[in-house]
Parts: C-alpha cells; structure tokens; sequence
C-alpha cells in the first residue's frame, strides 16, 4: 500500500486527503469505525472492494462512500483484483477526541 498524506504535507489541521493506492491482495487497513471523526472514500482508478457491515460492495472510479462519526459500521477497502486501485480518503481530524473501534479485534479501541 501506498499512502500520501496531502493535507498533512500542506500543513492542514481539520481535516486529512489521503491518496492511497493499493496493490492486488492488499488491505487499506483492519476493519474500523470512528467514534468522532467522519470519512469519506473517492474512487480514483481500479476495482476495489468495500468490505463492510452489510457485506462486499465492489467500487470502481467515481464512485464514493461515506461514514459518519458514530455510525458503528466497521469498515475497510480490498483489492481483490489484479490490478491496482487507487482512492482518495479524507476525513476530519479531532485529535485527543477520537477513539477507533476494530471489531474484528481483540485489543479493544485505541484513542486518537
């Protein structure tokens, strides 16, 4: 995976663009969800796949999803084709505010 961190580079503080790219059999992260922070997802290129509470969804360039701060629906994207994908994620950034949820994991929430 790679992951540039565009508003960080550009020294934004509310909120975070991520380009991120990744590579067949690669994973954006373990599943999550934000207590106070929202995010947004914005296909770019590839075939990806949103692996969420309500199952796969398969995402191709132009297409977007969202998850709002405190929707308990764990999410993450996988490249299951051949071919890399590339996305732009953004999100607000509430340090010392946030915790994240792994509900796949047993290490529990971690703060932010």
């Amino acid at each position: 995976m790679v992951e540039l961190r565009l508003a960080k580079s550009l020294s934004l503080t509310q909120f975070g663009v991520n380009y991120v790219r990744l590579e067949p059999g690669a994973w954006s992260s373990l599943r999550h969800w934000h207590t106070v922070e929202d995010e947004f997802i914005y296909m770019l290129e590839g075939t990806l796949t949103l692996l969420d509470d309500n199952g796969p969804h398969e995402l191709t360039a132009g297409m977007f999803a969202a998850f709002p701060a405190g929707e308990r629906n764990g999410h993450h994207i996988q490249n299951r084709s051949d071919q890399p994908g590339i996305f732009l994620a953004v999100g607000s950034r509430r340090p010392g505010e946030e915790t994240i949820h792994y509900p796949d994991e047993h290490f529990g929430p971690i703060q932010k």
